[in-house]
């Protein structure tokens, strides 16, 4: 009688299958942006969508301008939340303490006061995703008659927000439009 031998070799084939596939992943994670953004949705959002009468909302967004209308189901942290469609926003230009670091409970919070559940005005400035597949945008608390004009960003745009409060750093990946504005407020929070 003869004893199969495949099954132990399949499965070491498959374990080192997994393992490279782990290292490919982290050591190159712009080539999968999406798979761990899809894992840690799963596992967060479990919790929330298995509640009863959940639908993300499918109302098509209104753009005006430049600038599309959106509603924020809940914050992830200082710099990123997620909208009613699903899609998770990362804040251009600045960066909030991660949690568990010293002053992300106090960002997280000022940016969960004034948005979720709420509508917010999203901008664009060009590159509108990161390597995690976010996107990126300036979020408006107000519909501005000029993106451009610094009184209005002061005062309505939570990225400028958030520097001024001292909750967050500028934070620049590629051209960002507002950086000058952006450094400017973070000295002056700074106290420069």
């Amino acid at each position: 009688m003869r004893r199969r031998r495949g099954g132990p070799v399949i499965c070491i084939i498959l374990i080192l299958i997994a393992v490279g596939a782990f290292w490919v992943h982290t050591e190159y994670p712009d080539l999968f942006p999406n798979i761990m953004n899809t894992v840690t949705d799963t596992i967060n959002d479990s919790s929330a969508e298995s509640s009863a009468g959940y639908e993300p909302d499918s109302t098509p967004p209104v753009t005006v301008g430049e600038l599309t209308e959106a509603v924020v189901e809940r914050v992830i942290d200082g710099d990123t939340f997620v909208l009613a469609t699903g899609e998770r926003v990362r804040f251009i230009g600045v960066d909030a303490p991660e949690i568990g670091e010293p002053g992300a409970d106090e960002a997280t919070e000022f940016v969960r006061e004034l948005t979720e559940g709420q509508t917010v005005w999203l901008e664009s400035d060009g590159n509108d995703f990161d390597r995690f597949g976010r996107l990126r945008r300036y979020i408006w608390l107000e519909l501005p008659t000029d993106p451009t004009d610094e009184e209005q960003i002061r005062a309505y745009m939570l990225n400028a927000l958030l520097l001024e409060h001292g909750l967050a750093e500028v934070a620049i990946f590629g051209v960002v439009r507002n950086e000058v504005l952006f450094r400017q407020i973070a000295a002056e929070a700074a106290g420069q």
